[in-house]
């Protein structure tokens, strides 16, 4: 405290009346006073060798004896201007050292990148069940963190309004970097990428767009598995809800490719655009509609855009991903049994009770008539049957199969193994319904395959 002015804290207590001898920063614009006698004790030698946080002085240095040098000059500083250090709250000498909640070494870590003012910022954002957060950018480096929990009154809404929360949040938190240049937002949540064009039918969405008046920027949509840093913040735990749960478990949802391009076949398709943007607010508002995960959907079936390229892509996707898992149908077991599938039409011949219906079957059938109606599936006009009726069966009721010729051959590995796999084409089965199996099993169990093998 400046000699002559420690009157001005005076404080009574039961003691009785008391004075500080040094500046106490519980007073109004202490710390800001004292940051800014920092800046100006250090003005030659700040981010040159030094950072200061109120009086958290921290030196860095490439070298010991540069080291050496620069605490020189800042113990220098400090006598120069009548500060003082506390002996046994200093470290010198060290390679890694706490700042400001930070473990900070020489071994390369991350460190956040400083603001530049004359480059735009990238906003990335994302939410869960429990959490959001949102990353501050610029040039591909972060500049801020922001992660929260959620409370259980928020935790209960709707994806896009968790997306929208966490946006303003962090808007609110760094409205100081964002105002008034450009600056653009990045999230994995589709529907968010429309909001400033939707209609308003939410308070929350007339809160978020009060808030974001005055404010220059675009929302961009972001791949959920390109959005891994603000998705790691947001599913981060509580540190004291693992403690109490004793376990944090978790659960991975697997996002097929074919999802990703339907997605994109919506961008430039306004019919889409408006039914997404009218779904995500009232979940009644189309006919037969509906969204899911990003996805419109017209009477439970996936809708895809007018995205020429993108449109074909996403029909590629599609059966190349079906193509893989018929492949892939029959495992390599002690019998040939075929996974289920539907058959038919047969005619109903009897009704047994409520749920169980006796059907007319095919004489060379090894199987019971009667099924329960969840077995069954009602014959659509103009369907197209691949099948029309099952395959014969010995009479301990394994299909009668046969090899017709083999398609490809590849090699994969199980365990430690090397395993040889060969695509195989079956007699009564379609040649989309070819599958692989194990070379040495197959060998095993028929006679013949010596002489298809020569043929491929």
């Amino acid at each position: 405290m400046k000699s002559g002015e420690e009157y001005k804290t005076a404080f009574r207590t039961h003691h009785g009346l008391w004075e500080f001898r040094v500046m106490p920063f519980g007073l109004t614009n202490a710390p800001a006073t004292f940051q800014s006698l920092m800046n100006v004790v250090f003005k030659d030698q700040m981010r040159k060798f030094i950072l200061v946080f109120f009086d958290d002085i921290l030196i860095y240095s490439k070298t010991m004896e540069a080291h050496i040098h620069h605490l020189d000059t800042v113990l220098r500083l400090l006598k120069i201007n009548n500060l003082f250090a506390k002996f046994n709250k200093c470290a010198f000498g060290q390679t890694q050292v706490e700042y400001l909640g930070h473990i900070i070494s020489g071994d390369e870590c991350p460190v956040l990148a400083l603001p530049d003012f004359t480059k735009p910022f990238v906003l990335e954002v994302d939410a869960c069940n429990t959490g959001i957060c949102a990353v501050l950018m610029q040039d591909k480096r972060p500049v801020a963190f922001l992660s929260q929990s959620l409370s259980r009154k928020h935790q209960g809404l709707s994806t896009y309004e968790k997306e929208l929360i966490a946006l303003l949040l962090a808007v609110e938190k760094w409205r100081h970097y964002l105002h008034p240049q450009h600056f653009i937002v990045k999230t994995d949540h589709f529907s968010l990428k429309f909001l400033q064009n939707q209609k308003i039918t939410t308070a929350l969405q007339h809160k978020g767009l009060t808030k974001l008046m005055g404010l220059s920027f675009e929302i961009q949509y972001k791949k959920g598995v390109e959005n891994v840093v603000a998705d790691a913040l947001s599913r981060k735990m509580d540190t004291q809800a693992v403690v109490d749960a004793e376990q944090c478990m978790a659960i991975s949802q697997l996002k097929p490719k074919w999802m990703e391009e339907i997605l994109e076949s919506y961008e430039g398709d306004p019919e889409v655009l408006k039914a997404i943007i009218a779904l995500s607010t009232n979940s009644d508002a189309g006919k037969n509609m509906s969204l899911r995960q990003g996805i419109l959907r017209f009477k439970g079936k996936a809708w895809i855009g007018n995205n020429v390229q993108s449109k074909v892509d996403a029909i590629d996707q599609v059966l190349k991903e079906r193509q893989i898992m018929t492949k892939t149908l029959l495992v390599v077991r002690k019998n040939l049994k075929l996974a289920s599938k539907f058959y038919g039409p047969y005619q109903i011949v009897q009704k047994l009770g409520l749920i169980a219906y006796r059907l007319k079957l095919p004489t060379t059938a090894k199987i019971h008539p009667v099924f329960h109606i969840s077995q069954l599936k009602r014959k659509v006009r103009g369907q197209k049957i691949p099948s029309i009726d099952p395959h014969i069966c010995s009479p301990e009721g394994q299909p009668l199969v046969g090899l017709v010729v083999v398609l490809d051959r590849r090699m994969i590995k199980k365990g430690n193994k090397a395993v040889v796999q060969i695509l195989v084409q079956w007699a009564n089965l379609l040649p989309e319904e070819a599958t692989w199996e194990d070379y040495q099993f197959i060998r095993s169990q028929f006679s013949n395959f010596v002489d298809l093998e020569d043929k491929f």
